[in-house]
């Protein structure tokens, strides 16, 4: 559903009408936005427990399954952001890493059981 929203939105706005434009950064915003969001999923899955069955090691290398999910997770935020650095948009990567570094605040703040901050109320009320 987000990704049609972008792209609608996009469209709404004449972004991309031309045939056979070059890539059309509303398509890319669409998918580095899917990106994000996944990777919070699995960083969130991680934090809470919640998704993850109890895994055993992965007895080749002794590494928990959390861990995979974590480094996962990390690879899926690096490739949305080399996507948003294409789209050759400071505000766009301003607005990104505005939302990042929310989203991974929230999750710090949760991990560590404590309620959210000011700055945190105030950009989730603005919605």
């Amino acid at each position: 559903m987000r990704p049609l929203l972008v792209v609608l939105a996009g469209r709404a706005c004449g972004i991309g009408d031309a045939a056979g434009a070059a890539p059309r950064p509303h398509i890319q915003a669409a998918a580095f936005i899917e990106f994000i969001h996944t990777a919070t999923l699995l960083h969130d899955d991680v934090v809470d427990m919640s998704a993850l069955p109890p895994r055993p090691r992965h007895r080749e290398r002794g590494i928990p399954a959390t861990s995979a999910t974590v480094l996962v997770g990390d690879f899926v935020y690096h490739a949305a952001f080399q996507m948003m650095a294409a789209v050759r948009s400071q505000r766009v990567i301003e607005i990104m890493a505005e939302a990042t570094n929310v989203i991974a605040e929230g999750e710090v703040l949760q991990l560590m059981e404590l309620p959210a901050t000011r700055h945190q109320r105030a950009t989730l009320s603005r919605g």
